[in-house]
């Protein structure tokens, strides 16, 4: 194997493990729980997971430092649905943006 191929094999090798530790970190951050306690410490009670976004959740409402999004559903204290995106980050804690 050549300089050249060998660069482009040890970039690819970097590259892959890079996303690897990169979507490993959406998994590392909460588990699916902490979306409902977010969502519970408001009130809100008959919380359901609609959806998670580990990768890219920036693209589904939450912020750029934020490392996975959960699309859930409750009800409020009044009786009403509502549905929003629990966000959380590595260094905080989960905020829940509502729709």
């Amino acid at each position: 194997m050549d300089d050249d191929n060998f660069s482009k094999v040890i970039s690819l090798i970097i590259g892959l493990a890079l996303i690897a530790v990169a979507v490993a970190f959406g998994y590392i951050v909460e588990d699916d729980t902490a979306a409902c306690r977010s969502v519970a410490t408001l009130g809100m009670h008959d919380c359901r997971l609609v959806r998670v976004h580990q990768i890219a959740p920036s693209l589904y409402g939450c912020g750029h430092d934020d490392l996975v999004g959960y699309e859930v559903t409750a009800t409020t204290a009044s009786g009403q649905s509502a549905s929003g995106t629990v966000c959380c980050g590595w260094f905080k804690s989960c905020t829940l943006r509502t729709q």
